[in-house]
């Protein structure tokens, strides 16, 4: 599962092959999204984009509206893990009063970061079964790199925010 930027809905994957998102102050569903032909093994959802990996090998894009986006082919095995990378425009600043690195780039949470994501700007990490992490830049409908390494199942990713 995974909560929205304002924390105000939350998005869950389920072995029936679906997703759901919530609204948590009602707390009523507000969208069910189908189209996984197995379980969904892990979902992240930033500004509005929601990403699914499932154990029928793919990794599905989709806007917080419903709409499916794309689906990502490349796992040999059941995908375990996924992760939105988004862009920050706004250097944040740490407890200590110094900017991180990443200069030029907004954190998605600041409220005046109203700007539309580049196609290019949007990457998707993936773990699987297959022992590799897949690098994805998914609206432009491509594998940016495989990761190999491990000697079993990738069971987790995290991307730097």
């Amino acid at each position: 599962m995974a909560l929205s930027d304002d924390a105000k809905t939350l998005v869950t994957g389920s072995a029936d092959f679906t997703l759901h998102t919530y609204d948590l102050l009602s707390l009523k569903v507000l969208k069910r999204f189908t189209g996984h032909v197995a379980a969904i093994n892990s979902v992240d959802f930033k500004r509005g984009c929601i990403v699914s990996g499932s154990a029928d090998n793919t990794v599905k894009v989709w806007s917080h509206r419903g709409a499916e986006l794309t689906t990502l082919r490349g796992h040999k095995q059941r995908v375990t893990s996924v992760e939105l990378a988004l862009p920050r425009l706004v250097p944040k600043k740490t407890a200590w009063g110094a900017e991180e690195e990443g200069a030029g780039f907004t954190d998605p949470r600041d409220e005046e970061d109203k700007r539309p994501l580049n196609a290019s700007e949007i990457k998707v990490i993936s773990a699987s079964d297959d022992c590799t992490v897949q690098c994805w830049m998914p609206l432009l409908g491509h594998e940016v790199s495989c990761l190999t390494g491990h000697g079993d199942r990738v069971l987790s990713v995290a991307a730097d925010k």
